[in-house]
């Protein structure tokens, strides 16, 4: 019996010698594998802090600004999600009525203006802590990253497991092209026993 448990626990214990070093024995990835285009945003945005040069105070009111922002912007994101589904369904749905798609139109373009004015108020916010001199540094920073913004895009890899590729408008198919589609695979599901 304790030959079997003393055999068990070597076994076991062999296995995890030979899977740890199979997985440290491999080489990391390096860098280089990574698309350029993934790693500029975030240094940007980085570098920006850095190059502001921020004080402690001023660092700990953005960050109390984003904090107090962030449930704000999730409840009106997800306000904003909700009414573009119901917007999407009432126009799709089997009885078309007018009044009911103006209804949700004026749900969905509220639920848009909300999420656009706590985005620029947290901006003004943020404006607000900056000083005269970092502010205008902020602008040309800003100036710079919208200049190289296109570049970003233009060479960002386009994901292929996403059912709607953005920037591949070849493999793209019209928004109406895929709705009816997808109004036709739900006819057909309703329509099985």
């Amino acid at each position: 019996m304790k030959n079997s448990i003393c055999i068990n626990s070597i076994l076991i214990a062999a296995s995890v010698l030979i899977f740890g070093s199979a997985v440290f024995g491999q080489d990391p990835t390096p860098p280089e594998t990574q698309p350029p285009a993934v790693k500029k945003p975030q240094d940007m945005r980085t570098n920006v802090l850095g190059q502001l040069g921020l004080s402690r105070d001023q660092i700990q009111q953005i960050r109390k600004v984003n904090i107090e922002r962030k449930p704000l912007m999730e409840e009106a994101q997800k306000r904003l999600r909700e009414a573009i589904r119901l917007l999407d369904e009432t126009i799709y749905s089997d009885q078309v009525n007018e009044s009911d798609i103006q209804s949700r139109l004026k749900e969905a373009q509220l639920a848009q203006a909300d999420v656009a004015k706590i985005r620029f108020m947290n901006e003004f916010a943020v404006r607000r802590i900056l000083t005269p001199d970092q502010l205008v540094r902020f602008r040309d920073l800003r100036r710079q990253f919208e200049q190289t913004r296109p570049n970003i895009e233009k060479d960002r890899p386009v994901n292929r497991d996403r059912p709607f590729p953005r920037k591949d408008p070849a493999n793209a198919k019209p928004l109406r092209e895929v709705k009816q589609q997808l109004r036709q695979v739900n006819r057909t599901n309703r329509q099985r026993p």
